[in-house]
């Protein structure tokens, strides 16, 4: 029997699979023509290492943006990552040319957790819809107005007399803060407060927070999906899913109740707004109006409105810690506009520049959200002389401009002065404090997360001279990184002013 015919066809088969494997690993290892620069690919892994051992993700985009430019790429898995640093660069992508730059990708965090539902998750037609109805009934309850002014002093009052009873002793933050911010989203959303030791909005509480934490593993499993199936929850995608699935059964249990009591001749909130405006619509053969859409947008303002704007509050006071001499500046300034008597109110914010310079600066240096949420390109873009392919993963990155030197020399620095012309606030200063991203995917919240800002921090310092544990030193400004950057937590005293 001949045997060197076997040898033959054996030896071109191995030669056509060797081409084979190099040919990929050589694909694997090239840019797609047109795309922006970046690390070197290396087969399988791709950039995954360009982005491990530092001490979290922003760092390694900073660190990759004085190596490779404003606009860069990565490939982590199966997919290609583009990162866009700059404010120019961030108004041509998310303003200038929003359309193209408006879908969520299709990954584990806005597949598997999301579901492309609700207002952060969604793309397309339900995502405008949703979003459009939402900011018109949002404004219709308060945003900008009075009466959500008198919803957030509320909440404020009931604050300040907490910490009072702590009576210059030592506390943590934390809980309160957070407890004031959830009422006032529960009380726009289903007309009600809890109590800030409800054992039920406690667990809610903990539960968006643990979310947010443990969330920044998502984009591990984004990369490398089959991850999600290895055996116990390394990267957390089971917790993270059962999370999401009891924030569900939170809202749906409260949707329940309003389905009860709906009159729709006295609308109380956004559930009983949205309920209404889904029953004129069910004959609508494409209506985006549901129940489970409902939910997933309820879970989208709780989550936003809560633990984003408490964490904002935790940064300031932690700030004004370290920094006693802005605590007493800004008293000044409330004294001589509004006293020590009625309540703040917003318009009391033209006439207090420093005190808006605070705010201000405390949403940029704080930096709790420095990714805006990842895009996905609609179709093929041509973008600052690159091609960028459809359903390229698009990273803004808030950081670049909040924490762009040119802009703000030394920017870890707490300065609010940075925010003032003269006797006023500057205009121009503030165009570039891009807290909550550019664009029609901005956060929609952003109104009601400022007022909250300003009203909350001048009554605190107007009521309280805040001071570290006694006999310590003012806490370390660590950060802990999740979905947002959260301050490590800290205990404080709040002393009585007289």
């Amino acid at each position: 029997m001949d045997f060197s015919l076997f040898t033959d066809v054996s030896s071109i088969l191995f030669i056509v699979l060797f081409g084979l494997i190099t040919y990929t690993i050589i694909k694997q290892c090239r840019r797609p023509s047109g795309m922006p620069p970046g690390p070197r690919l290396w087969p399988i892994a791709g950039n995954m290492l360009s982005i491990t051992g530092k001490h979290n993700l922003i760092e390694a985009f900073r660190e990759l943006r004085r190596q490779y430019g404003d606009i860069y790429s990565l490939k982590l898995g199966s997919s290609w990552i583009v990162v866009i640093n700059g404010h120019e660069n961030l108004k041509d992508a998310l303003v200038k040319q929003g359309d193209m730059f408006s879908d969520r990708p299709d990954n584990f965090f806005f597949t598997r957790l999301l579901q492309h539902q609700g207002i952060i998750g969604s793309s397309g037609l339900l995502w405008k819809e949703s979003r459009f109805f939402t900011q018109k009934t949002l404004k219709d309850f308060g945003f900008g107005k009075r009466s959500l002014q008198d919803k957030i002093m509320e909440e404020v009052t009931i604050l300040l007399k907490t910490i009072e009873n702590t009576k210059g002793e030592t506390f943590t933050l934390k809980p309160l803060i957070q407890g004031v911010f959830s009422n006032i989203v529960t009380s726009i959303m289903f007309n009600r407060r809890f109590d800030y030791d409800d054992p039920q909005m406690m667990k809610i509480r903990d539960m968006l927070h643990e979310h947010l934490t443990d969330s920044e593993f998502s984009g591990i499993l984004d990369a490398i999906p089959f991850l999600e199936s290895f055996p116990g929850d390394l990267f957390h995608a089971k917790r993270l899913l059962t999370v999401e699935r009891k924030l569900d059964e939170f809202i749906q249990k409260c949707l329940d109740e309003h389905k009860q009591t709906l009159d729709e001749n006295n609308i109380l909130d956004y559930t009983d707004a949205y309920l209404s405006e889904m029953k004129k619509r069910q004959k609508e053969k494409d209506s985006v109006f549901s129940e489970r859409q409902l939910v997933r947008i309820c879970r989208d303002i709780l989550l936003a409105g809560t633990d984003t704007t408490a964490t904002n509050i935790r940064w300031a006071i932690l700030h004004l810690i370290c920094k006693p001499e802005i605590q007493e500046r800004m008293f000044l300034e409330i004294q001589e506009v509004i006293g020590l008597e009625r309540p703040p109110e917003m318009n009391d914010r033209l006439e207090m520049p420093y005190c808006d310079a605070v705010c201000n600066e405390t949403m940029r240096v704080s930096n709790v959200a420095p990714l805006s949420a990842p895009r996905s390109t609609r179709g093929d873009v041509k973008f600052q002389g690159y091609r960028i392919p459809a359903e390229t993963i698009v990273y803004p990155c808030l950081d670049s401009v909040l924490f762009d030197e040119k802009i703000y020399p030394n920017p870890e620095e707490f300065i609010p002065d940075r925010f003032l012309e003269g006797s006023k606030i500057s205009t121009a200063m503030t165009k570039l404090n891009i807290p909550f991203s550019l664009g029609r995917r901005s956060c929609p919240g952003d109104v009601l997360s400022r007022q909250e800002l300003f009203l909350t921090i001048i009554s605190l310092v107007r009521r309280f001279k805040f001071l570290p544990p006694d006999g310590s030193g003012p806490p370390a400004k660590k950060r802990i990184f999740g979905v947002i950057f959260f301050p490590a937590e800290y205990k404080l005293r709040a002393i009585l002013r007289n």
